[in-house]
């Protein structure tokens, strides 16, 4: 189900994610292993999502008013763009598309992931 508000935060997310925000950013942090996609963007703030780097994930991210930054392994296809990053995780899967007219994108790692 699509969520609009002023801020969203989504907190182990265990299927496909659908999120935006029109006022303010977004972060979503997927459950281990949710491998699923999803939409996330804002308009008015940053995006942020906290992924499982074994996830098998298509990646297409973009943002205006700010870089794109990736901290788990992707695999680029495609220019190498401040402000845009295309690729697959783990071979690809389903799409996740990340977009912020308002701010940065940033790509995490899920804190289970951080302590493994």
């Amino acid at each position: 189900m699509p969520r609009r508000a002023a801020a969203v935060w989504t907190c182990a997310a265990r299927e496909r994610v659908d999120a935006s925000s029109s006022g303010g950013g977004v972060t979503v942090r997927f459950a281990p292993g949710n491998s699923n996609g999803g939409v996330v963007s804002s308009s008015g703030g940053p995006v942020r999502v906290e992924i499982d780097p074994a996830a098998h994930m298509s990646i297409d991210a973009s943002a205006s008013g700010g870089s794109v930054d990736s901290d788990v392994p992707i695999t680029i296809q495609g220019k190498v763009q401040n402000d845009s990053l295309r690729g697959e995780m783990n071979g690809g899967g389903p799409l996740l598309r990340l977009r912020s007219s308002g701010g940065g994108v940033k790509i995490g790692r899920t804190m289970e992931a951080a302590k493994r």
